[in-house]
């Protein structure tokens, strides 16, 4: 299909992140942050956009410790989230995170 503007139309692929395995990244640029109400209750869920051209959509939902470190990102940052693994030695344990962003 064409409409008499310049471009190519490209698949958008979309995944959403379970964060199973550590050293899981998830890497592009923060869209968006929405609730969403599911059965135990509204948990947040992010949305990122592939870095560098890419039309990738990723989204998560966070935890209570990505939560805390989202709130430092503002939305069209680019960013970096690691899954680190559990913390064993805490009670609960709970899944450790790296979030890292783009200084320009």
């Amino acid at each position: 299909m064409t409409d008499g503007n310049e471009g190519t139309w490209t698949k958008v692929e979309s995944e959403l992140v379970k964060w199973d395995t550590p050293g899981t990244v998830v890497e592009g640029k923060y869209t968006s942050n929405e609730v969403v109400d599911l059965e135990h209750g509204p948990e947040i869920m992010y949305s990122f956009r592939g870095c560098a051209g890419s039309v990738a959509h990723k989204q998560f939902f966070g935890t209570t410790q990505l939560n805390g470190r989202m709130t430092a990102v503002d939305v069209g940052q680019e960013v970096m989230v690691t899954y680190d693994g559990w913390n064993e030695t805490a009670t609960p344990p709970y899944k450790l995170f790296t979030v890292e962003v783009r200084l320009v």
